[in-house]
């Protein structure tokens, strides 16, 4: 769940997504039944659709979409169709996570039970906060992306009111630093959101929803400073590897590949000649083999 849908940008009315739920979960059911020709092709196409839609959780909750789509996992053995519908199921678990925690926290700090007028409140406080000092739609949609990726774990934990004003500060501090929105605004909002949102680095998530690391830090961190541990040690092995091929001819001589090394049977060697005996004996030569690091030496 995105602000967007709380703010009716991009979706379609209640009415008109609960009847087309309940067409594609018809057609789903068609096609399997009457194994129609194309069958995977057919249900990937109707489950893309279904995946880029921003569909209210009430209606998720009460549609019959969700038992067809599991079905649809538990019966074709596409790949394709079973990883599809994995996904577009764990989506929506999210989305009515994320709205069940809302009313909650509602529900905690006023006396409205009615939950219809909670989530009127509730959008009513998100709209203040996402359009605080601007009604740029650039902007706007940059702090929906990035509130989604500060809210991608799989259970939200969060005030995700303060969430949303994090997510505005971010933009905001952006914002002031490049005064537009051009393609270097555009390309640090996407680093931070490509980041935030990688699954494999949850730390740099929790780390800014706890305020260790501060909104002006986020905001202008270098994509290795935000990497994952992972790729920070993937970096740095690039980088120690690179530095040590630009330094090889210097230190270990002359690359030849006239020289085959006795260990790996490559010829990817260097060499170098030094006196090591008296002055009137012949020169040894020191060899180095930089596919498998084996040295030796002939005179």
């Amino acid at each position: 769940m995105t602000i967007s849908y709380f703010l009716n940008a991009k979706t379609m009315r209640k009415r008109e997504t609960k009847q087309y739920l309940i067409e594609m979960s018809r057609k789903l059911e068609t096609i399997v039944t009457n194994r129609e020709k194309d069958l995977s092709i057919q249900v990937i196409d109707i489950l893309n659709v279904l995946k880029s839609l921003e569909v209210d959780p009430l209606l998720i909750r009460n549609a019959k979409i969700i038992l067809t789509v599991n079905n649809l996992r538990k019966t074709l053995t596409d790949e394709d169709v079973v990883k599809l519908s994995k996904n577009l199921l764990m989506k929506w678990k999210k989305s009515v996570i994320a709205e069940n925690h809302i009313l909650r926290n509602l529900m905690n700090h006023s006396n409205i039970r009615n939950e219809t007028q909670l989530r009127m409140k509730f959008k009513d406080k998100l709209e203040d906060i996402l359009k605080s000092g601007t009604t740029d739609e650039n902007r706007l949609k940059s702090r929906d992306m990035l509130f989604k990726a500060l809210t991608s774990d799989e259970e939200i934990k969060e005030d995700l009111l303060k969430v949303v004003k994090l997510a505005a500060d971010i933009e905001k501090c952006i914002y002031r630093e490049f005064n537009n929105t051009d393609t270097k605004y555009k390309i640090r909002i996407r680093s931070r959101i490509s980041n935030i949102s990688d699954e494999q680095n949850g730390e740099l998530r929790r780390k800014i929803l706890n305020g260790i690391i501060k909104v002006e830090e986020i905001s202008t961190m270098s994509a290795e400073d935000m990497a994952n541990d992972k790729m920070k040690q993937l970096r740095q092995q690039l980088q120690k590897d690179s530095i040590t091929a630009s330094i090889l001819p210097e230190v270990f001589g002359t690359t030849s590949d006239l020289l085959k090394c006795p260990e790996c049977k490559k010829n990817n060697c260097t060499y170098n000649q030094v006196q090591i005996d008296r002055a009137d004996e012949p020169m040894t030569t020191l060899c180095l083999c930089i596919s498998c690091g084996h040295r030796w030496r002939f005179n």
